[in-house]
């Protein structure tokens, strides 16, 4: 991921608390979404669209990131002290934690079309 992320100690840090759910994407299904989207102007143009493939938590992220690196990578939030020295970090686990910044996208149609949802 990022350098200084820890992945290379066997930890991954991030925004969200090991239990709370945050909305992610592929690469790959972005790049079918906006594909779709300019292929049809008239369908999407003007509209603001909320994209998201699943809903992890921070621990899913450890079980998933320790079977793809097949060693165990343990999930935690950035360390409080971190988040207390870096106004921007510490206004973005604010925003993910009152969920603003978590995803709403309705991902239940996704998993049942293979086009916009």
């Amino acid at each position: 991921m990022l350098p200084g992320m820890g992945l290379d100690q066997g930890t991954y840090a991030f925004l969200m608390r090991p239990d709370q759910a945050m909305q992610c994407i592929a690469v790959d299904d972005i790049r079918k979404i906006v594909a779709t989207i300019f292929s049809d102007p008239d369908r999407f143009g003007g509209r603001t669209i909320e994209i998201a493939g699943d809903a992890m938590t921070g621990n899913g992220l450890q079980d998933l990131f320790s079977r793809a690196a097949g060693r165990p990578i343990t999930y935690r939030r950035f360390p409080d002290g971190l988040l207390e020295r870096n106004r921007l970090l510490v206004r973005l686990a604010e925003l993910v934690d009152d969920g603003r910044c978590a995803g709403a996208a309705d991902i239940r149609p996704c998993a049942r079309s293979s086009g916009i949802c």
